[in-house]
């Protein structure tokens, strides 16, 4: 029989570390009723074991509003959730400007490096080549606060681009974007989601909610989630996600 760890790893893709943190996903989602979503991987032995870890480290509560035994995440809980799988961010502001950031750190400031690699990721940034990255979202308080100390003046510079940029005007922002952003495989990956999952009943639903729920977790992964203003009209993030949410409300009912 394989690990605990690796069925974790199958079952979620590779999203998540742990049966505590699947646990963790299963009651934040509504998919953890009577752990019957879990008990064709895991026994229930250990699945009750997990609550029972998660409750210790004030993780979990129980919902006291609810008629019947339920639990529900704390804001430790959810911080932690945030940090193992990805949120789709219904709420995406943009000055309709893309940013180019191109930086050359001295050696000494090696870690820092990392950290602005990481900053410019959260961002939604892609590297267009080695230290020049593109961004739809302005990273200035970004780099503010990763330079209070001033040392990394000088070694990064933030340029603003125009619809007839660099790329010249035969592209779009939106063209632009896709093609950079190699939007196009991830849609087709958000097709074959929906083509897959859109008329299933609510008996299969609840027999495989994790494993759907974790198979659009993962494309959502990849998605950089772009402003809506920036993506194209046939782009499917948004159905998607509609049909995500569906299909966990129809697992637990």
């Amino acid at each position: 029989m394989p690990s605990t760890r690796k069925r974790v790893n199958d079952l979620s893709l590779g999203l998540i570390d742990g049966l505590n943190n699947i646990v963790l996903y299963a009651i934040e989602s509504g998919g953890f009723n009577e752990s019957d979503k879990l008990l064709n991987v895991f026994s229930p032995a250990q699945i009750q074991k997990a609550v029972y870890n998660l409750s210790q480290a004030n993780l979990i509560k129980l919902n006291n509003k609810a008629k019947h035994k339920q639990y529900i995440l704390t804001k430790q809980g959810l911080k932690r959730l945030q940090g193992q799988i990805p949120f789709y961010d219904e709420q995406r502001s943009w000055d309709n400007k893309l940013y180019l950031v191109t930086y050359d750190f001295q050696i000494k400031h090696n870690q820092r490096r990392d950290a602005f690699r990481k900053a410019l990721v959260s961002l939604s940034a892609v590297m267009i080549q080695q230290s020049v990255y593109l961004t739809p979202y302005n990273p200035h308080s970004t780099i503010l606060k990763l330079n209070q100390d001033g040392q990394l003046n000088d070694q990064i510079v933030v340029s603003e681009l125009k619809q007839s940029g660099i790329y010249g005007e035969a592209l779009s922002f939106k063209e632009l974007v896709w093609k950079i952003y190699n939007l196009e495989d991830i849609n087709n990956k958000y097709a074959l989601f929906i083509g897959r999952h859109s008329h299933y009943k609510a008996t299969k639903v609840k027999r495989e909610c994790l494993h759907i729920a974790f198979e659009y977790l993962a494309i959502l992964k990849e998605d950089p989630q772009l402003p809506f203003n920036l993506l194209s009209s046939e782009y499917l993030g948004k159905q998607a996600y509609t049909l995500y949410l569906k299909l966990l409300k129809k697992a637990n009912y």
